[in-house]
């Protein structure tokens, strides 16, 4: 995890994109989902690919790592300045149902992480879950559900998930809790 955020924080400062964008910028979106590593053999300098640690309890194989998304947004304050950031996408695939407890603990344990940042000075200005509904997703199909709120495709039929009423109850402290 960390290899490959300075490895992209490295690129963006030296790069003359990064260098022409850098401090002009109204805020920065970041979209985090889960850990990727990467394999590369340092002897003989050969990148071998992307592994991951899947997660079989999750539907798409995706390990939760919510201590990621605060060493991201250290990071982008770190070679961005105090920027403020919005964190534009993170969710969880769960299967079928409405009690979707893996995807409260997701959403419960990244905030935590959110909560952390700020309280280490960075600005962090929103969060949004991916997704309010159930939706197509490019690789997967309907699948995977990201929803917080469930939809039968065939009927169009909608209910809320318990991760919906959870995310609602954050949303109303205010990540004061």
């Amino acid at each position: 995890g960390r290899k490959i955020i300075l490895a992209i924080s490295r690129w963006f400062r030296i790069s003359w994109f990064g260098n022409k964008i850098k401090n002009c910028q109204d805020f920065i979106g970041v979209d985090y989902y889960r850990i990727s590593k990467i394999k590369f053999d340092l002897k003989n300098s050969v990148f071998l690919g992307f592994g991951l640690d899947d997660d079989p309890e999750n539907v798409m194989g995706w390990p939760a790592y919510p201590e990621g998304l605060y060493k991201v947004l250290e990071e982008v304050k770190k070679y961005n300045g105090n920027v403020p950031i919005y964190i534009m996408e993170n969710g969880r695939p769960t299967r079928e149902g409405l009690e979707d407890q893996e995807r409260v603990d997701f959403i419960q344990n990244h905030i935590d992480y959110v909560k952390k940042s700020i309280s280490a000075g960075v600005d962090v200005r929103g969060y949004f879950h991916w997704s309010l509904m159930d939706n197509f997703e490019w690789t997967w199909g309907y699948r995977p559900k990201f929803g917080l709120i469930e939809i039968n495709f065939e009927t169009l039929e909608k209910k809320p998930r318990k991760s919906f009423y959870a995310y609602k109850e954050i949303i109303s402290s205010n990540l004061q809790d």
